[in-house]
């Protein structure tokens, strides 16, 4: 099983439970999910395809690991 069936799983089965903690409200599993999913349609939606290479510059936050996932 890949990290995104895992937290997709997860996400359905924990829903409002938190998963990242920060400075920003905590991000629950659902809301994890949501995210990611938006992230990647807006990549898809600007000619980013499996294969391609992208860099993420961002400081240290809850928003790393998203970006991560979807790497």
């Amino acid at each position: 099983m890949d990290l995104v069936k895992f937290l997709r799983i997860r996400a359905e089965k924990y829903n409002k439970r938190v998963l990242l903690f920060g400075e920003d409200p905590p991000i629950s599993y659902r809301a994890f999910d949501e995210i990611t999913h938006r992230i990647a349609y807006g990549l898809e939606r600007m000619g980013v395809s499996r294969g391609d290479h992208i860099a993420v510059i961002h400081p240290n936050s809850p928003q790393v690991p998203l970006a991560i996932i979807l790497l």
